[in-house]
């Protein structure tokens, strides 16, 4: 399909075509599983394979073929024009045959999560470069970032299964209802905000990877991996969070499987297209972030999805007072309003996560080369034993 989709004249071709990467993504997300103390990588490769088919869905549905940018820059976005399909870019010419272009687009085209260099991410929030571009030094601090996002998930990870209810494979709540509520909540507050960090760091990790994968191996500019976050939680309204703070390599994802059907729902209804592709991405995101538990046999939590459709009921008001008031959500008191929106609503999300086995019960980094696990924690936790006995009973 990555193939196809470059080229034109194959959108009927891709249409009948769709239906074998569907299955095959659902038969690898579904079809085959770990023991459920490996929760967590049967989530994270459930997750990547719907990526994969909702992919699969986009390239399939688009009528034309998709065009590349040429002169890549995300820093210069008015300087950026689009190439004819089927023909390598100027810029970029490749010394041997055309199959060899094709081959390496067909990758490019496929792992793309933010669409920068091709014509559907032309509207995507870059954040601003921080690393030096020159090669060897952007690979040296993108592998220096990765031991230490590594080393980051390795310390939450170890601390987690300290706690009484993460020690076993179904998971736990990160509520003990045996304490009294001042120490319950200071503890909720602990894991809810640990697991913020984790999953954060997981994404940044991951791209991390990917980054020093792309320039080291596939000789990729370092222009093309620009970073994923920007400060989200110094944002100073809902809005800027979802749409400048926080990562943009689902936003595609989620316009395919809920924002644009909604789009075309809200023009038909009367809700206007905006309206509509709000809450279909938002809702989008509830059902690709909830199926995975629920074919996996992990049950259905309705606090999951309800987090993502508050969270678009609340940029709708922020909207709502724009079109009121004028101005914008903004300053130190949008910056409260963004902090109790995210504070209150994302707690019970990672409850719904961790009582599930996803997160805290889950191995995430295994034991055998965990540095933490075998040489610090070992010392720690005797250490902490009374602050661990403490907050769990």
């Amino acid at each position: 399909m990555a193939y196809l989709v470059r080229k034109p004249g194959t959108h009927l071709f891709r249409l009948l075509f769709v239906p074998v990467p569907i299955y095959c993504s659902l038969l690898m997300a579904f079809g085959y599983v770990w023991e459920p103390r490996y929760t967590f990588y049967n989530l994270l490769k459930a997750f990547f394979c719907l990526v994969g088919m909702f992919k699969a869905v986009d390239f399939a549905i688009r009528p034309d073929a998709m065009k590349r940018v040429v002169n890549f820059d995300h820093k210069k976005k008015d300087c950026r024009k689009l190439t004819d399909v089927g023909s390598p870019p100027e810029k970029e010419e490749l010394e041997g045959t055309s199959f060899i272009y094709d081959v390496r687009e067909s990758f490019n085209v496929m792992v793309s999560s933010r669409g920068l260099e091709y014509d559907w991410g032309q509207d995507v929030t870059v954040p601003r470069e921080t690393r030096s571009l020159e090669r060897a030094a952007f690979l040296r601090e993108t592998f220096r970032n990765l031991v230490n996002g590594l080393l980051i998930i390795d310390f939450i990870d170890s601390a987690w299964k300290l706690f009484p209810p993460f020690q076993n494979e179904t998971g736990g709540t990160i509520f003990v209802a045996s304490l009294p509520w001042p120490t319950r909540y200071i503890l909720s507050s602990v894991l809810h905000y640990s697991s913020g960090i984790m999953q954060r760091q997981l994404f940044q990790t991951f791209y991390d990877f990917f980054t020093f994968t792309g320039v080291l191996v596939l000789g990729q500019s370092p222009k093309v991996w620009p970073p994923i976050f920007d400060r989200p939680f110094q944002q100073d309204s809902d809005i800027n969070f979802w749409a400048i703070g926080w990562h943009q390599t689902l936003r595609r994802t989620f316009f395919v499987c809920g924002g644009l059907p909604g789009q075309w729902i809200g023009e038909k209804i009367g809700l206007g297209g905006g309206t509509g592709l709000l809450f279909g991405t938002f809702f989008g995101s509830a059902l690709y972030h909830e199926m995975p538990f629920y074919l996996l046999g992990l049950g259905f939590d309705w606090r999951a999805p309800a987090f993502f459709m508050q969270h678009a009921c609340c940029i709708f008001l922020e909207r709502v007072w724009k079109r009121v008031t004028g101005q914008r959500v903004a300053g130190w008191p949008g910056f409260l309003w963004m902090h109790l929106v995210m504070g209150a609503l994302r707690e019970n999300i990672y409850d719904s996560w961790h009582l599930r086995g996803g997160f805290g019960s889950s191995v995430i980094i295994p034991q055998a080369i965990s540095p933490m696990k075998m040489f610090i924690f070992p010392v720690l936790s005797h250490l902490l034993t009374p602050l661990i006995h403490y907050f769990s009973h």
